[in-house]
Parts: structure tokens; C-alpha cells; sequence
């Protein structure tokens, strides 16, 4: 099948590459090294140290913020601004009503929406309702209730069935 051979032929060759390439180090620096990145015994540090690092630390983290959110924020007053004069913006807004109108279709017939009372001041001045009325009203009400259930009557019949075992 070709020459394609993950191992060596023979275990007498050795190929002075090969024994390189073997014992080659992957991290070629010794800061870089695992040793160096093992977090070392570090001391905490005294609350006076602490405070004064905070200022500089807080300081130069929020100007990076600043900066950063400066290149991302889009000037609006530096973009042209469109000023239409009176007559193109009542054009556009013919246009673009009748642009909806064509999108949404319009109700066939009028809808009746409830009117606002013409004189509330009469309505506040009526006097209220009586202990008696709301008294009639659950009456009556009770009354159509019970018209309704024997208007429809919901009986359970028992369908028994007998059959001949003959």
C-alpha cells in the first residue's frame, strides 16, 4: 500500500532528526514555561497598598472604557441633517397614507364605538342606587338562572341493554 509507515522499519536505524524531534522542547522560553506559570506563594496585599493602587487602577480602567465607548458611539449631529420644506413633507405624507391604506384594508361598514356621556355633572348629581334595586336585580337574575337550566335539562339516562343468552 505505499510507503506510509507510522513505525520505525527496524530498531537498529536511528535517525539523529527523528531523536531531535523527540526530546524537543515545545515551550522554548523559560518564563514560558510550566514552572513560571504555576501561580507562585504571593502574600496578600495590605489594605494600604490596596487603596492607594485602587485610584490609579479605577482611573485607568474607566478611561479605556471612555475611550473605548468614544470610537463606538455614531456622532448624531456630525451626519447631514434632511430638512424637507413644507410642501415635500405634506407630498410624502400623502404618499405614504395612501401607500397604508393600499396595505391595510379598511373596515366595511362603520363600527358603532361607544359615545362619551354629554353631561357627566348629571350623571354624578343622579342619586344612587337603593339597597331595594340591587335586591330586585338578584332576584330576577336568580329567576333567569333558573328558566335557563329547566330550558335545558341535562338527564342522565342509564341505556341498559339485556341480552339473551340463549
Amino acid at each position: 500500500m505505499g510507503n506510509f509507515c507510522c513505525c520505525k522499519v527496524s530498531e537498529n536505524e536511528e535517525d539523529p532528526q527523528d531523536a531531535e524531534a523527540e526530546t524537543q522542547h515545545l515551550l522554548h522560553r523559560e518564563s514560558l514555561s510550566y514552572s513560571s506559570t504555576q501561580p507562585a506563594e504571593i502574600l496578600p496585599p495590605s489594605p494600604k497598598d490596596n487603596l492607594s493602587q485602587m485610584p490609579d487602577d479605577m482611573t485607568t480602567i474607566m478611561s479605556d472604557i471612555i475611550k473605548g465607548v468614544e470610537n463606538q458611539v455614531v456622532d448624531a449631529g456630525a451626519t447631514d441633517v434632511n430638512i424637507l420644506e413644507q410642501h415635500d413633507y405634506a407630498a410624502r405624507v400623502v404618499y405614504y397614507a395612501e401607500q397604508l391604506c393600499d396595505r391595510i384594508p379598511l373596515p366595511t361598514s362603520a363600527q358603532n364605538l361607544p359615545r362619551a356621556v354629554g353631561n357627566p355633572a348629571s350623571i354624578l348629581a343622579a342619586p344612587s342606587v337603593t339597597f331595594a334595586d340591587i335586591q330586585k336585580v338578584k332576584e330576577v337574575a336568580k329567576h333567569n338562572a333558573k328558566l335557563i337550566s329547566e330550558m335545558c335539562p341535562q338527564q342522565k339516562e342509564d341505556l341498559i341493554v339485556q341480552f339473551d343468552s340463549t
